[in-house]
C-alpha cells in the first residue's frame, strides 16, 4: 500500500508525460537554414540533424544557394539562419573566418592570359562575381563571361580545364588549380568573410543554441580564423 506521503504511480506517469509535452511545445515549429555551397558539408549537416533529433517537434530545413539570394530570404523572413560569405559587405553576422579571394587558373595553361579575359563566375547575386567584375572594370581590363556556373564543382572545372579564369577562395586551389601571379596584372581581390547571419526575432533561445551547434561543427582549418 502506498504511503500517504508518496505520490501514486499513475500521477508520476502523468507528471512525466506533462513535462515531455512541455518540452515538445518549447521547441515546436521549424527552423530554416540557408547554406552557401562552401558550408554544405557533412559535419555541418550532421550537426543540424542531431539538433533536430534532440528536440521533438522541431523541424530543421536546409536550403543551399548563392549567399546574396539567401540573405535576401533572411531579410524577407523566409529563412532564420544563413551561413555564407561576403566581400566588403555591410552585413553584420558572426565572423567565422576570413580567406583570400584569388584568380584561379589551370596549372597547365599557357603563359599568357587571353584578351579579353575569359571569366567563369557563379550567378548573381554572388559576392565573388560582383567584386571580380568591379575590380576588372576599375583597372580597365576587358573580360568575357564565358561560363556561368551553378556550383563550385563546375566553377573548378572551368578553371582546371583552362577554359576560363575564376575568382575563388585560396583553399580551393588544389588538384590542378593555381593562383594567377600578380605579375600578370590582374587586380588584387579582397578577402572573403565567412559569417553566420541570424534573423531578428523575439524567441531567440533555440536559434542561439542552433547557432552554437553550427559554430562547433564548422571545420577549424582556415588561416586567419577568429
Amino acid at each position: 500500500m502506498a504511503s500517504a506521503c508518496s505520490p501514486m504511480p499513475g500521477l508520476l506517469a502523468l507528471n512525466r508525460d506533462a513535462l515531455a509535452d512541455l518540452a515538445q511545445v518549447q521547441f515546436h515549429g521549424r527552423i530554416r537554414v540557408g547554406l552557401s555551397e562552401d558550408f554544405a558539408q557533412v559535419p555541418i549537416l550532421r550537426a543540424l540533424q542531431a539538433f533536430g533529433a534532440d528536440r521533438p517537434g522541431l523541424q530543421v530545413e536546409v536550403q543551399v544557394g548563392i549567399p546574396g539570394a539567401l540573405l535576401s530570404k533572411l531579410k524577407e523572413g523566409n529563412i532564420e539562419l544563413v551561413l555564407g560569405s561576403q566581400c566588403e559587405g555591410e552585413e553584420m553576422g558572426r565572423l567565422l573566418w576570413r580567406e583570400p579571394l584569388v584568380w584561379a587558373w589551370a596549372d597547365h595553361a599557357s603563359v599568357d592570359l587571353p584578351d579579353p579575359l575569359p571569366l567563369a563566375v557563379l550567378p548573381e547575386p554572388c559576392p565573388y562575381r560582383e567584386v571580380a567584375l568591379e575590380r576588372l572594370a576599375k583597372v580597365g581590363i576587358s573580360q568575357r563571361t564565358v561560363m556561368i556556373c551553378t556550383s563550385n564543382a563546375s566553377l573548378r572545372a572551368a578553371a582546371i580545364s583552362g577554359f576560363a579564369v575564376a575568382p575563388m577562395i585560396v583553399s580551393q586551389l588544389r588538384n590542378g588549380l593555381v593562383r594567377v601571379p600578380a605579375s600578370y596584372g590582374l587586380p588584387e581581390l579582397p578577402e572573403a568573410e565567412f559569417r553566420l547571419f541570424a534573423a531578428s526575432r523575439g524567441d531567440t533561445s533555440v536559434f542561439e543554441e542552433l547557432a552554437e551547434a553550427i559554430m562547433n561543427a564548422v571545420p577549424r582549418r582556415h588561416a586567419g580564423e577568429e
